[in-house]
């Protein structure tokens, strides 16, 4: 398969008219090189012109989240206002017009090449919701999978990507018919370590790597290729425990990161429990169709140079205008992947690299665990990079959002080194920038702003282990959680959301009798990322951070009716017991209690919709089978609840 740009003799007209335009999901918006971005930290919009570098920055209440440019206005996801704010552009700052109120965690925004339609993904109600951007009117909802975030559109306008924080699988929709199909992703896997008695990792044969989707899609300007930012992660194999005792924390001997490093230095592929790629979906340019008799593949990002590592979790996806390359910013590496999509003539992978699992010839192989090579090159950008933007003259912006920067970079060096690659004569380059401007401040408590760097590093060696690409967000992922269980040789450990003031629901995690946020942060950064350690003001500091989070802002939260009325009742009798632990402004007693032949810290229920799946081990995947399983007594008892009366407690419970 040849993910490049294709003339098409013969046929209509395909692909943008612009090929410039955004066509996924964004922080950052260009209109004629002046840059608008959200900084749903801050609650700020800032608004940056190229042409004098001056940065302006306004107010915008409601966490501020995505930003599409539609005509002369800008449209912005207000991820705790339930709302769209539209804003009109002026010479100076934009003048907000109205708010549409649409629905429970607006999250991604993408909108139609010729601005009549805009699209957007509230990830809290499972659904998608089409915009008339004149009329300001919902035309139609498609109910969607679990907290869909990110969106793609078609340039053809005939059909609309979504992606999600939880599923691998990705819904398109035929915005003709409504009908929605699944677009499931490539299989990969971590190999069998060359030898195990000096490489740990897996040593009895090749182990399935799960995908995860990272961040905003793109569809490329012509309309046959959908890219993902994906992170592949192994979850399965067991990994040693922290050792601790009061507060010392020691790390165990094998950090459970640890994988098969595979290539050599300048051009490695290095595959462990957290392996960045990105997912391309070949499609027909004419409606966005899966193309038939093709396959998706993921091709991963990252790499090695002199410099160190390049590894983290990708978390947007833009296209240049020309369609073949791919600017991956990834947000905890503090750097953008420029991805050539141009795979070297006949070969899967571009020639040159040498691999542990090459043939005994030293021939290409045409993948390595199921991961396929493209040439990339780097550029190093400021904290946290959150989208980038581009023009049709070789511009590109990246929205530094950890930075509260816009800085930008041009292609010409850039094309020429992948060029080199592509013909086996050059290797992974890092290329600066041209230019920063700065474009906002913090608005966040000293502490909090110094926790969040950390949080949301994975270049520390305080925090995690050198090349690892980990960092807190990888798996509390934007402070909340990733929907997955980790293996541990202990126990299973579903990841704990850390949304709301995880401090009043000490002891924190699951089990250890953790009696501080403070203290959890040491485990996880020295025991299970392998950090060297961070001191004990930086530890209050990230639990500044995790604190200031705010709660999940679920569909029902405060719903009351009858039903949600009988299910508080319930909930509070003696008969189901859930209230005797479940209880205080945080339900939970605050206890250690011993549950399936464990002792179990108990959890806080508030915004326990959106914190699936469910107990440590993950067993439950939804709230009901939570109140089924426990008609054994194991935890309360709803033995004796009829059906009416299950919906009613489960409807209580999606109020919190």
């Amino acid at each position: 398969m040849r993910l490049s740009l294709v003339l098409l003799a013969g046929c209509s007209q395909v692909g943008l008219k612009n090929p410039a335009h955004p066509t996924g999901s964004s922080t950052i918006a260009a209109r004629d090189r002046t840059l608008y971005a959200v900084n749903a930290w801050d609650g700020t919009l800032t608004r940056t012109d190229w042409k004098d570098g001056i940065g302006r920055e306004m107010d915008l209440d409601g966490e501020p989240t995505r930003i599409a440019a539609v005509g002369d206005e800008l449209w912005v996801t207000l991820r705790a206002d339930r709302s769209v704010a539209i804003l009109r552009t002026t010479s100076t700052l934009p003048e907000e017009r109205e708010r549409i109120k649409v629905g429970a965690e607006p999250y991604g925004i993408v909108a139609s090449e010729d601005g009549s339609k805009v699209y957007v993904a509230l990830s809290q109600e499972d659904a998608v919701v089409e915009i008339d951007a004149a009329t300001r009117e919902v035309t139609r909802r498609f109910e969607v999978g679990n907290d869909p975030r990110w969106l793609a559109l078609h340039p053809s306008g005939r059909a609309l990507f979504v992606v999600y924080g939880y599923m691998h699988p990705i819904t398109r929709i035929d915005l003709g018919t409504g009908d929605e199909t699944e677009i499931d992703f490539p299989s990969t896997y971590l190999p069998p370590s060359p030898d195990p008695t000096t490489t740990p990792g897996n040593p009895d044969g090749p182990t399935p790597l799960d995908p995860r989707n990272t961040g905003d899609p793109a569809v490329s300007p012509l309309g046959d290729v959908l890219i993902v930012p994906t992170l592949y992660v192994d979850p399965s194999t067991p990994g040693d425990q922290p050792l601790v005792s009061g507060s010392d924390v020691t790390a165990p001997p094998v950090p459970y990161y640890v994988g098969a490093a595979i290539g050599g230095l300048g051009l490695q592929l290095s595959l462990n429990k957290f392996n960045p790629a990105l997912v391309g979906v070949p499609l027909d340019p004419h409606d966005g169709e899966p193309a038939p008799g093709e396959r998706a593949l993921a091709f991963f990002v990252g790499g090695f140079d002199l410099a160190g590592t390049i590894r983290g979790y990708v978390s947007s996806a833009t296209f240049d205008p020309d369609g073949n390359r791919v600017y991956a910013s990834m947000e905890t590496a503090d750097a953008v992947a420029v991805v050539d999509l141009r795979p070297a003539e006949g070969q899967g992978m571009r020639p040159g690299i040498q691999t542990f699992y090459s043939d005994s010839g030293g021939g290409v192989a045409p993948s390595e665990g199921n991961f396929w090579e493209r040439g990339q090159v780097f550029v190093a950008v400021g904290n946290n990079p959150s989208g980038v933007a581009v023009d049709g003259d070789g511009y590109e912006w990246v929205h530094e959002r950890g930075n509260r920067k816009v800085s930008w970079f041009r292609t010409n060096r850039i094309s020429s080194a992948l060029d080199e690659i592509a013909d086996g004569s050059g290797s992974v380059s890092r290329f600066g920038l041209s230019g920063r401007f700065e474009a906002g401040e913090s608005h966040l408590d000293p502490d909090v702003e110094a926790g969040r760097q950390l949080f949301y590093t994975a270049n520390d060696p305080r925090m995690s282990a050198p090349g690892s690409g980990v960092s807190c967000s990888t798996c509390h992922f934007e402070g909340r959680n990733d929907g997955l269980t980790w293996a541990f040789d202990s126990n299973p450990r579903q990841t704990p959301s850390l949304a709301g003031p995880i401090g009043q629901t000490v002891p924190v995690t699951w089990t250890l009798q953790v009696p501080t946020v403070d203290s959890e942060v040491q485990i996880t950064s020295i025991g299970r990322m392998g950090g060297a350690g961070v001191s004990p003001i930086e530890a209050g500091q990230i639990g500044a951070f995790i604190d200031h989070g705010r709660d999940v802002d679920v569909q029902n939260k405060g719903h009351q009716d009858a039903l949600v009325a009988r299910g508080a009742e319930l909930f509070a009798s003696k008969e189901v017991g859930c209230l005797e632990c479940h209880n205080g402004p945080r339900y939970t007693d605050n206890m250690t209690h011993h549950l399936f032949g464990l002792d179990v810290n108990t959890p806080g229920l508030v915004g326990v919709d959106a914190t699936a799946p469910y107990f440590h081990d993950g067993s439950a995947a939804t709230l009901r089978d939570v109140l089924l399983r426990v008609r054994d007594g194991s935890m309360g008892s709803t033995a004796g609840l009829s059906d009416k009366d299950l919906d009613a407690l489960e409807a209580f419970l999606k109020s919190l």
